[in-house]
């Protein structure tokens, strides 16, 4: 379980950066959930150019309300590993000090994955090309740091296999 002092920072980080990020986070998903579901398709029946015009705009507009978040996102996301770490990895035997940063690691590569799918529909309907070169990154992305959490892990790993 989680020590008081974690639970308090969670609740202090929380408090200041949660509404905001919540808040702009909803107007995001609300706003691609609109384009994606409504406007593009009402847009393709008009025309590539209505098409095309309205993919940049909605584009545009998730774009600008997701960076603004990003930063939020990664404090909120840094004192919430505290919790996955203690739940999965302390009970394993790993020490807090490797715990922590192994689930942080993991929770940036979902945090990766979760934006990249996002944004496929707007980029698979702009350009396959452009999908294909931000599907390139976001796979070395997530590789490197899944290289990097098992680095983190390799004596455990290591113990587990010559066991």
């Amino acid at each position: 379980m989680a020590t008081e002092k974690e639970v308090e920072e969670f609740k202090i980080v929380l408090r200041e950066k949660g509404p905001k990020t919540f808040q702009l986070l909803l107007s995001a998903v609300i706003i691609w959930l609109f384009s994606i579901l409504v406007f593009i398709p009402i847009s393709s029946s008009i025309g590539k150019n209505a098409e095309l015009v309205i993919i940049l705009v909605s584009l545009f507009a998730f774009t600008v309300l997701i960076s603004r978040t990003v930063y939020e996102v990664k404090n909120l996301l840094d004192v919430f590993s505290v919790f996955p770490a203690r739940k999965f990895f302390v009970k394993r035997g790993i020490s807090i000090e490797m715990a922590v940063p192994v689930s942080r690691l993991i929770l940036y590569i979902f945090t990766i994955l979760i934006f990249y799918l996002s944004y496929f529909p707007y980029l698979i309907l702009l350009s396959p090309p452009i999908n294909g070169i931000v599907l390139i990154i976001v796979i070395t992305a997530t590789m490197l740091l899944t290289f990097k959490t098992l680095i983190l892990l390799k004596e455990k790993i290591i113990a587990w296999l010559y066991s």
